[in-house]
């Protein structure tokens, strides 16, 4: 699909043979990538409830790292039974990359959040008090 909007809006000519192989060689890169997103935004989805409730630093990066890489294992293993597809470990590792990623990015957006336009309700300062 983006192989064939690029060759249209740019108009490059390329044939269907040409446009086959071009397909053909970015498949996996593209396929590789939308699991990293997907797997990006689960761990967001999956950290940023524990961040609301005070599951921070560390832990927080523990066990929702653990909670999206358990995920993708059963992924992974599912995929096991399916007709025509195989589990490999190597893409778990690649889910892995998006997972942290995601942790990394509710950490920072909480940390700067609370610090900044949140501060007024964060208990940080009702502790010191």
């Amino acid at each position: 699909m983006l192989v064939l909007a690029y060759n249209k809006i740019m108009d490059k000519g390329f044939d269907n043979a040409t446009l086959e192989a071009v397909i053909t060689v970015i498949h996996p890169y593209v396929r590789k990538c939308a699991h990293v997103t997907e797997y990006f935004f689960l761990a967001m989805a999956v950290s940023l409830p524990m961040y609301v409730y005070r599951i921070r630093g560390f832990g927080l990066t523990v066990l929702a790292t653990l909670f999206c890489v358990a995920f993708a294992l059963l992924d992974e293993y599912h995929q096991t039974f399916v007709p025509g597809r195989v589990g490999d470990i190597r893409d778990v590792r690649i889910d892995s990359i998006g997972i942290v990623a995601g942790v990394i990015v509710v950490r920072i957006v909480g940390f700067i959040g609370r610090k900044t336009i949140f501060s007024f309700l964060s208990l940080d300062k009702k502790e010191r008090k």
